[in-house]
């Protein structure tokens, strides 16, 4: 009985190992450089279906779930216009007085919007 057997290591077997870690390391690297861009896109798509399910909730006159929606969607992409604009506008439909706050902030990003400045005029009075 041989106990100690020595393996015999092909080239088959090195070009095998060798053409798994470049693999590997291919498959990482695309892995970096993907994650931002779909972390971006998913961050995008949270804000569209939580500003639908706000219109949805404020369609069913539940509010807290509508404000929950609206928060998660300004939380989502922070600072996006667009998102302002259907919340201020969803709010005003529901009556809330923080319409007002997304008009200003609307505004502050994008002092020459003369539509905003119409929205924040209209309703301050």
């Amino acid at each position: 009985m041989q106990i100690l057997t020595s393996r015999k290591i092909t080239r088959r077997t090195i070009w095998l190992r060798r053409v798994g870690v470049v693999g590997l390391v291919v498959l990482l690297a695309g892995a970096w450089f993907a994650y931002q861009p779909v972390k971006n896109r998913y961050k995008i798509w949270k804000q569209q279906r939580a500003l639908v399910q706000a219109k949805d909730f404020i369609e069913q006159q539940d509010y807290p779930s509508a404000k929950l929606s609206l928060n998660v969607a300004l939380t989502a992409v922070p600072g996006d216009t667009h998102a302002l604009r259907v919340a201020a506008e969803l709010l005003e439909q529901a009556g809330s007085p923080e319409a007002m706050i997304l008009r200003r902030r609307l505004v502050q990003l994008e002092p020459d919007s003369l539509n905003d400045r119409v929205a924040l005029i209209n309703g301050v009075t």
